[in-house]
């Protein structure tokens, strides 16, 4: 009796902690209360909520209650003190757990540390790429990225409680992710031009995000009771579906690389989920030709949703005068940003040019004519991850790089692994799939790097972690 009060009496803060958390409250909002309003129509609104919202958060002290914060950032494209406000948000998360560190969970063995090699490993290796930073005040903010990476990836794991908090994790995802997929009806169906992308209310980020969401109800499907099968279903072709109506081709290809390797998981651990191998290839086919169905019945009733499916295919003529034509569809631009990025790295292939510096200096290495450079290339990422670290970090930086994705990839599976229980099978199922997700999207964008698709994948790694500690112990 006597533990218990004292272990709920250390969950309040003393009166120094009252004071630490006011002035850093007081600190922050001013800087959201000068930034916010240039960069919306209600400037009073937003400015009240950035006084208020992290005060309440803090008063809170429930950690569990701040990753469902840092959850909900992910999915804004709001901006403060020039990053998304998921990026500034962890490093207030690392102040909530100073605050909260001593009611959390304990366990003798810590698999931070195998993480913490990699990153180690890799940090070394990328740090002689710095020494070609020179424009230091622009390329810091990017970098900052990296740093609330780390943060929101530790303090995540060590926060974390159980089922309990993934359960209010996933949960929470699925339901967002839901939303925003009925405004992105709601804005195609709203708009003038049917041709063109919509995204929702969180930008083209969402075409990560709702294929975390597939694979994440397929695991559930799967491994979930049959009486939630067809509410699971529907969710999942409502995913898929919001999917075809951003018009996005990389992210098929992300998610068939992904739900082939499920496939194979499917075949060789078949005895864990209780199905045969006919059982497996059978639903297969049948789930793949059920999503060609559904692709092809959507175009046929929108033909404008299968224009950049076919532009790959077509060849316009440029007017003349009009030389910015003559690159008419993103997988062109793109691969006169990654001649720019190869050339990079052939001029510094051991440790390249600066980890997040190619937008800066990507002039410096440009062959490709003047008005296709200044239209396509200038000011941006290499768009695709392994390109980019090449680039930016050399073969050191790559080797660095592939260390910390295997790591990743190990404690994946390892998880699956050891999980005995139909719950926890369910879980280590949706974070294998998100992380097998991440690396496949890898080789089509550069966004797991950086912003909001850069601390949802914080947040995973974070809760794998967690995940293995908790089935460490009960082991």
């Amino acid at each position: 009796m006597h533990k218990e009060s004292t272990l709920n009496s250390s969950i309040l803060p003393n009166r120094n902690s009252w004071i630490a958390i006011g002035l850093i409250t007081l600190l922050f909002s001013i800087l959201i209360s000068y930034t916010l309003p240039k960069q919306s129509n209600n400037p009073i609104l937003l400015t009240l909520f950035s006084i208020f919202l992290p005060f309440l958060v803090l008063c809170l002290f429930n950690i569990e209650y701040f990753l469902l914060i840092m959850l909900i950032s992910t999915f804004s494209r709001l901006g403060i003190l020039g990053n998304y406000i998921s990026v500034s948000l962890s490093f207030v998360y690392f102040f909530v757990y100073l605050f909260t560190r001593k009611t959390l969970l304990k366990t003798e063995h810590d698999y931070s540390s195998k993480i913490e090699i990699a990153l180690i490993v890799w940090i070394l290796s990328f740090t002689p790429s710095l020494l070609h930073v020179a424009d230091f005040a622009n390329w810091i903010k990017p970098f900052l990225n990296l740093i609330a990476l780390i943060i929101a990836t530790f303090v995540t794991y060590k926060s974390y409680r159980g089922n309990r908090t993934f359960i209010l994790f996933i949960s929470s995802f699925l339901i967002l992710t839901f939303v925003n997929g009925l405004t992105i009806f709601y804005q195609f169906f709203q708009s003038t031009n049917t041709a063109e992308r919509v995204f929702g209310f969180m930008g083209i980020y969402y075409i990560d995000f709702v294929n975390v969401a597939v694979v994440s109800s397929i695991a559930l499907l799967i491994l979930g009771p049959k009486t939630y099968r067809v509410p699971l279903i529907l969710l999942t072709l409502f995913y898929l579906t919001s999917l075809i109506f951003t018009q996005s081709r990389n992210s098929f290809l992300s998610l068939f690389m992904t739900l082939s390797i499920l496939f194979l998981i499917l075949m060789k651990y078949n005895f864990k989920f209780s199905f045969s191998r006919k059982e497996i290839i059978v639903k297969s086919i049948i789930a793949l030709l059920t999503v060609i169905i559904i692709l092809v019945l959507t175009t046929i009733a929108v033909p404008e949703l299968a224009t950049r499916f076919t532009e790959l295919f077509e060849s316009k003529g440029p007017e003349i005068g009009k030389e910015e034509e003559l690159v008419s569809n993103s997988l062109v631009s793109r691969m006169l940003i990654w001649h720019t990025a190869l050339n990079a790295f052939l001029q510094h292939p051991f440790f390249g040019i600066g980890l997040y510096n190619f937008p800066f200096i990507s002039f410096e290495y440009a062959t490709i004519p003047i008005f296709l450079y200044k239209q396509f290339v200038i000011y941006l990422t290499p768009h695709q991850t392994f390109i980019a670290i090449l680039a930016e970090t050399g073969i050191v930086g790559m080797f660095g790089f592939c260390t910390l994705l295997v790591t990743l990839l190990r404690l994946s599976f390892k998880c699956f692994r050891l999980s005995t229980t139909i719950t926890n099978m369910r879980i280590s199922l949706i974070l294998l799939l998100s992380q097998i997700y991440v690396i496949c999207s890898m080789f089509f964008t550069d966004a797991w790097l950086w912003g909001q698709s850069g601390m949802l994948w914080a947040l995973l790694i974070g809760i794998t972690l967690g995940h293995l500690k908790k089935l460490d112990m009960a082991k």
